[in-house]
């Protein structure tokens, strides 16, 4: 019981630290993708505002005692404001798992429990390479649409780039390279949970 517990406490920290470093790692990605797609063109603004603007964004989504989201150079209609209010919750409730579940994750890698758990990690590590192969027959828009309608219950998310020019830079494609970088984490995270057990154990030799 204790160490079927300790896996699945493990799972929900590798989704959670996944889900954390993929937003820490959007902020190059996104200065990559100005470019990538000429965002400075598309919005009028230059590379330093619209990195300077985005990072404001990030700020206000992974503070808990920001309570405001103010971006300088892109207004926001009270919709777009209540889905930033619904993201930050979800994103500090990935903050708060990643810090409080840490200890599971390195006790179950520690203790070796992947011993015991391989054929449920290895199902778990296929689970991203399937929704791969759902993406690409109907189309990331498609995926993208339902994601957010499951995990949200209104439709706030849906940006009207006249009140809501930020939905200009923060593209398609954009979305797709983080659900990329998410799953590239996830894979590596439990990848070293089930190769744990792969590496050879030292024992001391007799003289």
């Amino acid at each position: 019981m204790r160490d079927r517990l300790f896996f699945s406490l493990s799972l929900f920290w590798t989704i959670a630290t996944s889900v954390f470093l993929t937003i820490l790692l959007s902020i190059p990605l996104f200065a990559i993708n100005i470019h990538l797609e000429n965002l400075t063109y598309v919005s009028g603004l230059p590379t330093n505002v619209l990195i300077k603007n985005y990072i404001i964004l990030i700020l206000y989504l992974l503070n808990p005692f920001q309570t405001k989201l103010k971006m300088p150079d892109f207004p926001d209609s009270a919709s777009a404001l209540i889905h930033f209010a619904e993201v930050k919750n979800l994103f500090l409730l990935a903050v708060i798992l990643v810090i409080v579940l840490a200890y599971f994750y390195w006790k179950f890698y520690k203790e070796k429990l992947s011993a015991l758990y391989r054929r449920a990690i290895k199902i778990a590590m296929v689970f991203p390479i399937i929704l791969v192969g759902i993406i690409a027959l109907t189309g990331f828009d498609s995926f993208f649409i339902t994601f957010h309608q499951i995990l949200f219950r209104d439709r706030t998310w849906l940006f009207n780039p006249e009140t809501d020019p930020i939905i200009n830079v923060l593209t398609d494609n954009f979305f797709m390279y983080c659900f990329i970088i998410f799953g590239l984490i996830y894979e590596a995270l439990l990848g070293i949970l089930y190769f744990r057990t792969r590496a050879p154990i030292k024992t001391k030799s007799k003289k």
